[in-house]
């Protein structure tokens, strides 16, 4: 948190000491850690995140924003050419318009995939736990690359067909 004090004419600018927790995203895996301001893992979870035509920014950023019942300006496209009303629950902004959120996981031979305009899609119970302990402030690190496997459109319209309850198919992992 940054505090701008006025003293005389001159302005004082104090920060709070930086947040140690850390939610890795690692594009290869499609795993994201997350991290206590000690080091021990919080928990970890799978995660879908951007397709090649749609990449997720690879960088060291912070959640900027935090909104509980988010929906999408831009996805879905409809057909009248309208934009938007994507639900996207316990949204943490972390870039632009790329944010982390509760949505569909999708899986082929039990492995996520990357298939998201960009974004991070989490489960709905992780989505929730990490809205409530994270700050905004809270570090985020994106490490690699999707798998080369998963162009953007690999096998989707053969995997979309076999969606099943998703809460059934979440995994979290508690630690």
């Amino acid at each position: 948190m940054i505090k701008r004090i006025l003293v005389g004419m001159s302005i004082l600018v104090l920060s709070s000491p930086v947040e140690a927790k850390e939610i890795i995203i690692d594009l290869k895996t499609q795993r994201l850690t997350a991290k206590n301001d000690n080091g021990k893992v919080f928990l970890r979870s799978d995660v879908s995140t951007g397709t090649n035509s749609h990449p997720t920014p690879v960088g060291k950023w912070s959640i900027y924003a935090k909104v509980k019942d988010n929906k999408s300006t831009l996805y879905p496209v409809h057909k009248d050419g309208s934009r938007g009303g994507a639900k996207m629950p316990y949204t943490l902004r972390v870039v632009g318009a790329v944010a982390i959120h509760q949505g569909y996981i999708p899986r082929f031979m039990g492995k996520a995939y990357p298939d998201s305009h960009g974004c991070i899609r989490v489960p709905r119970g992780v989505a929730k736990k990490l809205y409530y302990w994270t700050s905004v402030g809270t570090k985020v690190r994106i490490n690699g690359s999707a798998p080369d496997s998963w162009n953007g459109d690999y096998q989707k319209a053969e995997v979309r067909h076999l969606r099943f309850n998703v809460s059934d198919y979440d995994y979290m992992e508690e630690l």
